[in-house]
């Protein structure tokens, strides 16, 4: 019995050391400018509808995305480009800090929308937010341009330029310079906005 209390110290330590090298491992190939494509394309595979043209960067810093597009059934959403720069370092703090995310070329396709009279059914309570209580999202400056949103054929909503930021808790969302540019379609015309 002796032998084995001098054996488990030494187990546990290797569990340790081996859980480490696990870790430092799986965050050297995350470093690597070779894993986020190696990660879009896991998602492609376990992900019907959804390809991305070309995709580069590192996972911890900064993502470029070409050419993303997702389809299921009626809806189809399409990103010409995605860039995104975020620092992994704040996530032990709680943060996910997204320094700048810009996105352009959007089409997005929705299904015709029912009348009201062809809707009978009662009003769904609209999902939260959801963020854990233990995260919060800095994004510090957004910049989407070339957005269209489509129901059916017809489109309903097209955003010329949006940006700003803000920061996103369970609970609170504040946000800051916002600025929106675009039109609304309605049956006869289409009606202009700029908000800022």
């Amino acid at each position: 019995m002796k032998r084995f209390g001098k054996i488990i110290p030494w187990l546990l330590l290797a569990l340790v050391a081996a859980v480490l090298a696990v870790g430092g491992a799986a965050v050297a190939f995350f470093a690597n400018p070779k894993a986020l494509p190696w990660l879009v394309a896991g998602v492609e595979k376990l992900t019907p509808g959804f390809t991305v043209r070309n995709a580069s960067g590192r996972f911890f810093s900064s993502w470029s995305l070409e050419g993303m597009s997702y389809r299921r059934g009626d809806f189809f959403i399409t990103v010409d480009n995605l860039r995104l720069r975020w620092r992994a370092e704040e996530l032990p703090h709680g943060l996910l800090a997204i320094d700048k995310l810009t996105a352009s070329g959007i089409r997005l396709e929705l299904p015709s929308s029912p009348s009201l009279s062809e809707n009978k059914t009662a009003d769904k309570p609209r999902a939260r937010l959801f963020i854990p209580p233990w995260l919060r999202l800095r994004l510090n400056t957004l910049v989407i341009s070339d957005a269209r949103l489509f129901s059916g054929s017809r489109e309903v909503l097209a955003v010329d330029n949006f940006s700003g930021g803000g920061e996103f808790e369970a609970e609170t969302v504040r946000i800051k310079n916002l600025n929106l540019a675009g039109r609304a379609a309605g049956k006869a015309e289409s009606i202009r906005f700029t908000a800022s």
